[in-house]
């Protein structure tokens, strides 16, 4: 699907010894990116459920369970290390082809299975919605658990 990609989540995968699911915020912290939780309503949110500033600063909602935060963080982090340009905003296809991207960089960080390369198309609410439709609710106990067995 998306060579670059696939090969980036490998590369990462090996040089944490394949712990990715616990070492989220090592990437970040490695990538000197600064994560702030703010409450849902928080103006500098603009009614999402996170939001990037260059490649220095993630706000995300602090209400999001723990496999959805770990999907958005991921997302988020799909973009840095993709490095999209958040100066195209006025131009829907570079939208959409970022967005694909880095939603497809979150379900493979996180190894999930996608049933359907549309998913990658969905808004974030969307697919957190299919995510716990469809993998399940998790603490991170038992998410981390999961994630031994691959």
């Amino acid at each position: 699907m998306m060579k670059h990609i696939d090969d980036l989540v490998e590369n990462l995968y090996y040089e944490l010894g394949g712990i990715l699911f616990r070492n989220i915020d090592f990437i970040y912290e490695d990538n000197n990116v600064e994560i702030i939780e703010l409450e849902p309503d928080n103006a500098l949110l603009m009614k999402n459920i996170s939001i990037r500033y260059g490649n220095k600063l993630v706000y995300i909602a602090n209400n999001l369970d723990y496999i959805s935060r770990r999907f958005v963080l991921l997302h988020e982090l799909g973009h840095i290390l993709l490095e999209h340009d958040l100066y195209n905003l006025s131009n829907p296809n570079i939208i959409s082809k970022t967005e694909r991207e880095a939603n497809y960089f979150a379900f493979k960080m996180m190894r999930f299975k996608l049933n359907s390369e549309e998913i990658l198309s969905y808004g974030i609410d969307k697919i957190l919605d299919y995510i716990q439709n469809h993998q399940g609710t998790f603490t991170e106990e038992d998410y981390y658990e999961a994630s031994c067995d691959l």
